[in-house]
């Protein structure tokens, strides 16, 4: 009797809970009179439609997880067709390239571009085609997760590498400039105007070193007290309008973060009164303790990168650059077809020795063939240099060096700051032969 009386029970609730369970369920259904694949299609048409939204496009700074940042147009239309420019290179700045695109639902909803197109340039696998990795560029995107939408705004996560961009409407007057290939011309400007130059209101000229590759921008200056070399470098994108860096540039007590172009005279501005100018005479800064004072303590050598002869740095005169390129070239197709890398001038004061260390690979091995010279100093800060020894790999090599090492040999040098590079330079300057200078990156 008392197992029936269970049993009964148990059915009781069984019943009650279904018919709590269907009331629930009615409940759900009055609530949401969508189903989740309907939801998620409003949503992903919202999205679609917002894109389509903007009547003049949308512009965006791309940040890939490497660093570098890069400026994007795009102007949406229906059928998944996308036309963009990007600032990229000169040919990406100036000729629209078209594309597709879908709003697609992965984990959240995505926009996805489908075809090879600018988007693609940074992601690109192939280091030589963005200057990144081989095997993973750049880390960038192509697939981007709708992260947020607020006013005229998108946010968008890249889905891979957790790249970033953000979408903002552009303006009539942007997509003019734009289209007119007027960040095509300020891309050319960079690339062919080497000697860049901004007065401050003090008076005081600084020098401005604008790179496409790595995208940033530099500049060497005097400390306040003058006693010393500051550096500041940033990144910094193209716009419609200009160039804008990622951190404002404050000196001498003036600050901007904005480059505007000049349209009509195809030059940069910071405002009215201050204009870039471009000076293709070096750029020597003159602290008040020079670098004959400071070779050997704050900077312990001086480098001449591989291939200078193909990237000249400032000051390297074309005398050196000739010889620097026979000594490559007959390395490369002597008995032991030696591939030159960099050549580093190492400077140690508490012995008064000069040590230059020439670095060399034979079938991707390195090996250091190093010259050893000891200097006398004088109050005018000029260097005599006097031969004492050399290295077994130095004298199988010394052959194809001669004509550099006998300017070494047989000159005295003054040493001097140079700005107006991507990083600090110092040159070194005969005092016989005005038509041999050299300059390497100064480094610890």
């Amino acid at each position: 009797m008392i197992h029936k009386r269970s049993l009964l029970f148990h059915i009781f609730l069984t019943v009650c809970l279904c018919g709590f369970l269907l009331s629930c369920e009615k409940e759900y259904n009055s609530i949401y009179d969508q189903s989740p694949d309907e939801r998620l299609r409003k949503t992903l048409d919202a999205y679609n439609d917002l894109l389509l939204s903007a009547p003049y496009g949308w512009k965006g700074t791309l940040k890939t997880k490497l660093g570098p940042v890069f400026f994007y147009y795009f102007d949406f239309h229906n059928e998944g067709k996308v036309t963009m420019l990007a600032d990229f290179n000169q040919t990406t700045a100036g000729t629209a390239k078209e594309g597709t695109w879908v709003i697609k639902a992965l984990q959240r909803p995505t926009l996805s571009f489908d075809t090879y197109s600018y988007i693609h340039l940074p992601a690109d696998p192939n280091g030589n085609v963005n200057g990144g990795e081989n095997g993973s560029g750049l880390l960038s995107d192509f697939q981007f997760a709708i992260a947020s939408t607020a006013g005229d705004s998108i946010v968008l996560e890249g889905i891979q590498n957790k790249s970033s961009i953000t979408l903002t409407k552009v303006t009539q007057p942007e997509v003019t400039q734009l289209t007119s290939g007027q960040m095509k011309n300020m891309l050319q400007y960079v690339a062919s105007h080497k000697g860049l130059r901004l007065t401050l209101p003090d008076k005081t000229t600084i020098p401005l070193a604008i790179s496409t590759l790595t995208k940033t921008i530099a500049s060497q200056y005097l400390s306040a007290d003058e006693s010393e070399i500051e550096e500041f470098t940033t990144p910094f994108t193209f716009s419609p309008s200009g160039i804008t860096l990622t951190t404002a540039f404050t000196i001498a007590g003036a600050s901007f973060k904005e480059l505007h172009w000049d349209v009509d005279k195809q030059e940069f501005y910071v405002d009215a009164t201050r204009r870039i100018i471009n000076d293709n005479s070096l750029f020597i800064l003159t602290p008040s303790i020079p670098l004959s004072s400071t070779l050997g303590s704050k900077y312990a050598f001086l480098q001449v990168p591989e291939n200078t002869d193909f990237y000249p740095l400032l000051g390297q005169s074309n005398e050196f650059l000739s010889l620097y390129s026979q000594a490559r070239e007959s390395m490369l197709a002597g008995d032991y077809k030696l591939t030159l890398k960099q050549m580093d001038f190492v400077f140690k004061p508490s012995t008064h020795t000069l040590l230059i260390d020439v670095y060399v690979t034979q079938n991707g091995n390195l090996f250091l063939g190093q010259y050893m010279y000891t200097y006398e100093l004088n109050e005018a800060g000029i260097f005599k240099f006097t031969f004492n020894q050399a290295n077994d790999v130095a004298w199988a090599i010394q052959g194809d060096l001669s004509g550099l090492l006998s300017y070494i040999d047989n000159d005295t040098f003054t040493v001097k700051y140079i700005g107006g590079a991507h990083q600090l330079l110092g040159g070194m300057f005969s005092q016989e032969n005005t038509n041999f200078s050299f300059s390497g990156y100064l480094g610890n």
